[in-house]
């Protein structure tokens, strides 16, 4: 069929990989059939499916056949996630499988449910029923995506979508621009006063005023959205100004300012949680907040074991970590 294409499977393959290009996929082939070896991602070979259905719909006249007679003889089709063979999955109607050594047990797959397509792609599985069974999770994934409500827009597919769907659930002030909850934004003092009050609020967790502790009046703070949120807090003792009449709501927490708030928050165990490379970072004042709240799971090291105690946060990371807070108070 290559030579009858283009004259030569050489100058078929050449084909290929130019089409490759023009659809923006990561491949280099090296012959016209896949039984050696050649380079493709299953990012690339999903995009192929996704081009291959769409130019060429009635492919899947053939892909959904479970079988086919030939000769007197009948060929099964290998995709088994086909109807009523051995991994039937629900809306399956292709897509195609390969094996050889090299790449190990492939299979494309591609299911429909209320009429969204979902296409799954696994590469080097060690058997037969693996890749059926890794390909129906894929599936079940992608379409747990698509039936997901999210409350913002933004965070409809990021890794803080649950910790801040709870929190919205919940009741929390998230500081929200309608539809959007601007995830990788820095947070700031007053946003993560805010979001931490409120939480507390609701879970009815709000610590008891100190007795003869006057209301703080941040110079700064008054007219803001959040300047019930903070002179609230500050009456409770949660958080602190940056001086006597200075609360700086604007500027970005840094992680040991959290651990300080929300040691304030919580009775945590006196347990000590530090041993990052960069113990020596956190401030004298922090010290005691960084070790119960790292020891209690709330604050965790990153790269190279680094707890980054004068980094700031992102509103997701702060999402995170009060959905942990709000976790404890429920246990």
């Amino acid at each position: 069929m290559a030579e009858y294409i283009s004259g030569s499977e050489g100058a078929f393959v050449h084909r290929m990989n130019e089409t490759a290009k023009r659809l923006g996929m990561t491949a280099e082939y090296e012959n016209s059939h896949g039984a050696h070896v050649h380079y493709l991602t299953a990012r690339s070979q999903a995009t192929l499916v996704r081009e291959f259905i769409h130019r060429f719909p009635q492919i899947l006249d053939y892909t959904s056949l479970t079988g086919v007679s030939f000769n007197g003889k009948w060929y099964p089709n290998t995709n088994k996630l086909l109807p009523g063979l051995d991994y039937a999955y629900d809306g399956v109607d292709g897509f195609k499988t390969g094996t050889i050594t090299a790449a190990g047990y492939c299979l494309s797959a591609t299911a429909v449910k209320n009429g969204r397509r979902i296409i799954s792609v696994v590469m080097k599985s060690s058997n037969d029923k693996a890749r059926h069974t890794d390909s129906a999770a894929l599936l079940d994934y992608g379409f747990a995506l698509l039936e997901y409500q999210s409350p913002f827009d933004d965070v409809a597919y990021h890794w803080c979508r649950e910790e801040v769907a709870a929190l919205k659930d919940l009741g929390v002030e998230l500081h929200t621009d309608g539809d959007t909850f601007r995830p990788d934004d820095q947070v700031t003092r007053a946003e993560f006063t805010a979001m931490l009050y409120t939480a507390l609020e609701q879970k009815n967790a709000l610590p008891q005023a100190p007795e003869g502790v006057e209301e703080p009046l941040f110079a700064d703070v008054e007219g803001t959205w959040a300047a019930d949120y903070i002179h609230q807090a500050a009456r409770l003792g949660l958080v602190a100004g940056t001086d006597e009449n200075t609360f700086a709501p604007d500027r970005p927490i840094t992680r040991q300012e959290m651990m300080t708030i929300i040691g304030r928050c919580l009775d945590l165990p006196d347990e000590n949680g530090l041993g990052f490379a960069d113990d020596g970072d956190i401030a004298f004042w922090a010290l005691e907040a960084a070790a119960r709240t790292s020891a209690a799971g709330l604050f965790q090291g990153g790269s190279g074991n680094a707890l980054m105690p004068l980094a700031t946060s992102t509103r997701a990371e702060a999402a995170t970590v009060l959905s942990r807070v709000v976790e404890m108070l429920e246990q």
